[in-house]
């Protein structure tokens, strides 16, 4: 196979993987209320299993490095895709202990792939960095999206229990495992993420931590959003399969900008207006949705979704624009997702303390706003024209 081709399909192949980084959790987010009432579990519980997966993200960062020096980039991605699929097999069981183990595994699989994938982007198609970058995180919405939408029907149809319906994502995850190992398998040391850069020390430098700041707080938006909003639907009067529906739209709707703005950003100097935006939109649209304002549940949760989407394809895109090389972009990425992901954590333990002590809407606006004007702070940083090295604090 030529040099071009193989790029091009190891490019349909990760997304394929991309696709397969998101079921595992809308699918558990419209199945909350089924999973609390089969295992008796509290409202505490249920705001630690939804922080789950964040918290491993961000504790799988490291990992994800230290497997691209020392396997490389490809070989980490397939143990992060056997990871994954185990997580969703192991869900299958109907103990509680399985599925706390199981959305562990989950979390650690998805959070060393999240930080491997952008670097591999960075060093085979950094000449289409903002298309790459795009085709990437829209690939990860839709899968969102799917896993919000048909979970639930999909339940209904087979007439299986809700742990049985989760395990059914453990199809397309294994089936993505398959098809990157023939890459896996013929990469050697140049599949590393090289040396170029490795002084650079990223923890003094103000644009990483632009970078990292604007990922933790967007990823705190988005675990939010993804692990209460169907919650918080039912609690304004959507029945599950509704709410799920709106979740979805709400999901489906970030792929737009998700592929759009991470191309419009690689083309312009600043990026400044474009986080504006994007957190604006993502600010409106979910006082929209949970304050039942007009025209309807359903345009607040597009409008949500459009801003959400730039507000992810806008934090991987800072990580190859701000990096010189792939080196630095795998060490940007793991810095900006584990501690991102990490603190991120906090976003749904957050708002299920305030959802238990008000049910008011408010509470959950005020929250949202507060961290949606912390992420505008360190995207004007990370918008800025410029790149690692360049700045110190």
């Amino acid at each position: 196979m030529s040099p071009a081709a193989r790029s091009m399909v190891a490019g349909i192949v990760l997304l394929a993987v991309a696709l397969n980084l998101r079921p595992a959790l809308s699918s558990l987010a419209v199945l909350l209320a089924p999973v609390q009432q089969a295992f008796g579990l509290s409202g505490a519980s249920i705001g630690v299993l939804t922080m789950m997966p964040s918290l491993c993200f961000g504790l799988a960062g490291g990992a994800g490095l230290a497997m691209a020096r020392r396997v490389g980039l490809e070989k980490g991605l397939a143990v992060s895709l056997v990871i994954i699929t185990a997580g969703l097999l192991l869900r299958i069981e109907p103990l509680v202990q399985a599925l706390f183990a199981g959305t562990v595994l989950v979390g650690v699989g998805i959070g060393i792939a999240g930080v491997l994938v952008p670097a591999i982007i960075k060093r085979d198609y950094a000449g289409r960095l903002g298309l790459a970058t795009g085709l990437y995180t829209m690939t990860m919405c839709g899968g969102g999206a799917l896993g919000a939408a048909f979970t639930l029907p999909l339940a209904h149809a087979l007439g299986t229990g809700w742990n049985a319906t989760i395990g059914l994502w453990a199809v397309p995850a294994g089936l993505a495992m398959l098809a990157w190992l023939p890459f896996a398998a013929g990469t050697g040391a140049t599949a590393k993420a090289g040396t170029d850069g490795a002084t650079v020390n990223l923890w003094r430098d103000g644009i990483a931590w632009g970078v990292t700041g604007f990922m933790t707080l967007q990823a705190a938006l988005a675990f939010i959003v993804l692990g209460w909003l169907p919650a918080i639907l039912q609690s304004g009067g959507l029945d599950p399969l509704g709410s799920g529906y709106v979740t979805s739209a709400s999901v489906f709707s970030q792929t737009l900008t998700a592929l759009v703005v991470p191309i419009f950003a690689a083309r312009l100097r600043s990026q400044k207006l474009l986080v504006v935006a994007a957190l604006g939109f993502s600010a409106i649209g979910f006082a929209g949705l949970t304050m039942g304002w007009l025209p309807g549940s359903l345009f607040w949760a597009v409008v949500l979704g459009l801003g959400q989407g730039a507000n992810f394809g806008l934090a991987l895109v800072f990580i190859g624009l701000r990096s010189a090389n792939a080196n630095i972009a795998a060490r940007l990425s793991s810095m900006s997702q584990s501690v991102g992901y990490t603190l991120a954590a906090g976003g749904p333990l957050l708002a299920g303390l305030v959802r238990q002590w008000s049910s008011a809407a408010e509470g959950q606006v005020v929250l949202f706003s507060a961290i949606a004007f912390l992420a505008l702070l360190c995207g004007l940083v990370a918008g800025a024209q410029r790149t690692i090295g360049q700045t110190r604090l």
